[in-house]
């Protein structure tokens, strides 16, 4: 068996076919809704001059309410009449059109019930409090939807006719600050509320922060039309659209250069009349020589002692204070500035200094010759004082034995000049103290240590080292052979000391030797030969050397005598000159130390050479002692008598 829901579709199919493949005649009637159940047309055949075979359907046309059950009926009586009537009150809102489908003489005839609407709905808000914010910059004649805002807007259930009209403020707002308009664009025709701006908005000084409103939505209908409210409340946002001002154009404040850190200096303070971060003033020093100095607490203004102060380098120091509002929600910080002078008290807190002014660059650089004059001024000496007043002092030297001293020089004042002569050989160096000592409490001093190195002068000539020097030479000696050296040394320093040697003077030997200028070296200039030894007038000579230091503008100088001692090379043994046999006889009664035989024996060598004649030990011993023998000597031969 089929349920109902089939067969309304069912009979709906059938009844849509006939509708549109037969000629169909249509009758409308209106009624209001609201309406008791009643008869609408009491005899539909006498009105509609028709003749009903059937009903076909009754349903509600109204594609709103397509599917609801109709409370439209067509019926017939038991007098056969049919009738239209309604089968409880009807509402517009729920179905506005209900139509029943008949068949008289093969043609449907649709009877068409129209529910009219009255107004029986008053408006609603989609919600009774509205609430949102606007800044305070907002600019006059801005536009505030409010259903946009907020989702605010009013709504009538009744058709058309007597939906919302329009909307008016219900509250009176100070200066006429705002207006309401009831402006389309709700959709299908509705109004939707919107506010403009009038006037200005500040909430700054006291100013409002807060709009609050009751409106009210008008439907269509008359006397009176249905009414709704709501409440509006915008919160007016401050904006950062004021600076930070300062309580005084400038400040100044007194402060001792002895101060330690973190001691109070002052304080600044500046006021924001926004609101909220806005109006939350911090502080900032600009950056300059200042924030070495002090510092500033952020949130106080309150300026501290950063670092050591000096009156005497900075007696007033002015810098400026930044003050900055904080906005939080991404708008540009304003600040405003400030001049801050602070002045440093002075403090006796600093000793004297030496100043020392040279006279010449090589004083400066700490060179003094040792071939200055004494008297001469070597710098002017001054006594400086960081504080801003100044205690007499007393300068003085350290060492008073120090050929350096303090003296009058006039208007120049005190000078360090040379009071004793220099000798760089035996000072090289000099360090001089000179003091300054103030004559009042608490008697602060200074030392400075002034120290020079004493440069040379070429005052000292270059001394031969060593005894008398001697040279031996042998004949037959090469060219450029080693036969000797000198050595002299200088007490001067540098060019002054450096010795070079030379030979000079005339001698026997010149041009045997030659010496080198650096070491002093002696060497053999050509061959010495036994012809060249013996052409000399006797076996020894000399030369004189020369050593001369590298002094500038005129060097200086010392000789010494080398003696030259020529030594023949007695390469060759003494030959006899007979033979190597000589024969004696003796008596026996021969007094003792008579001669009885001579020998004699020559020597071919360079040199003259004596030849020394001995009983050779192989001898025998006993024999051997019975003689002896006495040197006879002649050029070139040399003889012995054997007694």
């Amino acid at each position: 068996m089929r349920n109902s829901g089939e067969s309304l579709r069912i009979l709906l199919s059938l009844s849509l076919f006939i509708l549109t493949h037969t000629q169909t005649v249509t009758f409308t009637y209106k009624i209001a809704e609201n309406s008791a159940a009643q008869i609408i047309d009491p005899n539909i055949e006498d009105s509609r001059a028709i003749s009903i075979t059937s009903v076909l359907t009754s349903f509600s046309a109204d594609t709103t309410c397509f599917g609801v059950v109709p409370h439209v009926a067509v019926s017939e009586t038991e007098d056969h009449i049919w009738q239209l009537s309604t089968t409880a009150s009807l509402d517009h809102e729920s179905c506005s059109v209900y139509e029943s489908s008949l068949f008289a003489a093969g043609e449907v005839v649709v009877l068409r019930v129209e529910v009219l609407d009255v107004n029986d709905h008053s408006p609603t808000f989609s919600q009774r409090l509205c609430q949102f914010s606007v800044f305070e910059t907002i600019a006059v004649g801005s536009k505030l939807n409010l259903r946009s805002e907020c989702g605010l807007m009013a709504t009538d259930a009744d058709g058309p006719q007597f939906t919302v009209s329009s909307y008016a403020l219900l509250t009176s707002l100070p200066d006429d600050v705002m207006a309401l308009h009831s402006k389309p664009g709700g959709g299908g025709g509705q109004l939707v509320p919107e506010l403009e701006l009038l006037a200005a908005l500040d909430v700054d000084d006291g100013g409002r922060s807060e709009i609050e409103m009751v409106i009210a939505a008008f439907d269509g209908g008359a006397d009176p039309p249905a009414t709704a409210t709501a409440t509006v409340i915008i919160s007016i946002l401050d904006a950062n659209d004021n600076q930070p001002l300062f309580d005084l154009t400038s400040y100044s404040f007194t402060v001792s250069e002895s101060a330690v850190i973190g001691q109070y200096v002052g304080d600044v303070a500046a006021s924001d009349v926004d609101s909220g971060d806005n109006a939350r003033v911090t502080y900032r020093l600009q950056e300059g020589a200042a924030t070495r100095l002090f510092a500033i607490d952020e949130s106080s203004g309150n300026i501290t002692v950063a670092s050591a102060l000096d009156h005497e380098q900075f007696p007033s120091i002015s810098f400026r204070v930044i003050a900055s509002d904080n906005p939080s929600n991404g708008e540009q910080p304003q600040s405003s500035e400030v001049v801050v002078t602070v002045t440093l008290s002075d403090v006796n807190e600093h000793p004297p200094r030496l100043h020392l002014d040279f006279y010449l660059p090589a004083h400066a650089l700490g060179f003094i010759s040792e071939g200055a004059a004494v008297g001469q001024q070597i710098a002017t000496v001054e006594v400086l004082d960081d504080d801003s007043t100044t205690a007499p002092v007393r300068l003085h030297i350290g060492d008073e034995s120090s050929p350096l001293g303090l003296v009058d020089c006039g208007q120049q004042g005190t000078c360090l000049a040379l009071i004793g002569p220099l000798d760089r050989e035996s000072e090289d160096s000099l360090t001089v103290l000179i003091s300054a000592t103030e004559l009042t409490p608490p008697f602060r001093s200074v030392t400075t240590a002034v120290n020079f190195s004493v440069t040379d002068v070429n005052d000292n000539p270059p001394r031969f080292m060593g005894g008398p020097p001697l040279v031996s030479v042998v004949d037959g000696a090469a060219a450029g052979q080693l036969v000797g050296a000198v050595a002299a040394a200088d007490p001067d320093a540098g060019d002054n000391a450096r010795v070079s040697y030379s030979i000079t003077g005339l001698s026997p030997v010149d041009g045997w030797f030659s010496i080198d200028a650096h070491t002093g070296d002696i060497t053999t200039s050509q061959p010495i030969t036994c012809e060249m030894v013996r052409a000399l007038p006797l076996a020894s000579s000399s030369l004189t050397v020369t050593a001369t230091d590298g002094g500038l503008p005129a060097p200086l100088s010392a000789d010494v005598t080398v003696d030259i001692r020529l030594v023949g090379s007695a390469n060759r043994p003494p030959q006899f000159v007979l033979s190597n046999v000589y024969r004696g006889s003796v008596r026996e009664d021969v007094e003792e130390g008579s001669c009885f035989v001579t020998v004699s024996a020559v020597d071919d060598d360079c040199a003259s050479t004596s030849v020394f004649f001995s009983i050779p030990s192989s001898i025998n011993q006993p024999t051997a002692s019975l003689f002896s023998l006495d040197d006879v000597t002649s050029p070139g031969v040399t003889g012995s008598d054997v007694t």
